[in-house]
């Protein structure tokens, strides 16, 4: 059996909210603090 990361093979333990921001941060991997913080609505 090949060996699979626990980001592919879907063993996190993560609610919406945060797959949203892992999501955010893989398809803008140059995203600013600032950027992140905005786009999840924080300070």
């Amino acid at each position: 059996m090949p060996k699979v990361s626990k980001s592919q093979n879907g063993t996190l333990n993560c609610n919406p909210d945060e797959l949203a921001l892992l999501r955010f941060i893989k398809e803008n991997p140059d995203a600013t603090q600032i950027e992140i913080a905005k786009h999840i609505g924080k300070s």
